[in-house]
């Protein structure tokens, strides 16, 4: 795991480190160094309504655009 994070790093590549469950999943990522993390020790997890109406207000419906050159 140090090995990869150091490796991400180096080459600037964003690492999210998955799976962060509880406080203590949390300290060990933070004690590595991971900038990057998701899990329920985090945010619980959010039902798909939450996202697409506040992430996109459209409610993930086609938005249709009208254009004219004129």
């Amino acid at each position: 795991m140090r090995f990869l994070i150091r490796y991400c790093k180096r080459f600037d590549v964003k690492l999210i480190l998955k799976g962060i469950e509880n406080e203590r999943d949390l300290h060990s990522a933070c004690s590595l160094g991971v900038v990057y993390g998701q899990g329920s020790a985090i945010h619980k997890p959010r039902p798909i309504k939450f996202w697409t109406e506040e992430v996109d207000p459209n409610g993930g419906k086609p938005q249709h655009f009208a254009w004219n050159r004129d």
